[in-house]
């Protein structure tokens, strides 16, 4: 069918391992701008990026040939190894 538009919107919610408050103010600002440029450089598009110092909310664009669970995994696997990497106190945050 030509002229068909299709997109995805989503709500995502991560939460630390066990709720754990590792989401602290130094960290929060500079993990939700690496968080979007993981979105962006995997072809989505971030709307909004919130949360509390246990959690953190994501609204987002994706594409409709990319696999919803192909981008979770890689949000997270990359975000999280970022903490480790450059908060070296934070090497407990899962």
């Amino acid at each position: 069918m030509p002229g068909t538009y299709s997109q995805i919107i989503l709500h995502v919610v991560f939460s630390t391992k066990q709720r754990r408050l590792w989401i602290t103010p130094d960290i929060q600002a500079r993990l939700y701008e690496y968080v979007g440029g993981i979105i962006r450089a995997e072809k989505g598009t971030l709307h909004a990026i919130g949360g509390m110092p246990d959690h953190l909310h994501i609204l987002l664009r994706w594409r409709t040939d990319g696999a919803v669970s192909d981008l979770m995994r890689t949000v997270k696997a990359r975000s999280s190894r970022w903490v480790h990497e450059t908060f070296p106190d934070s090497s407990a945050f899962a």
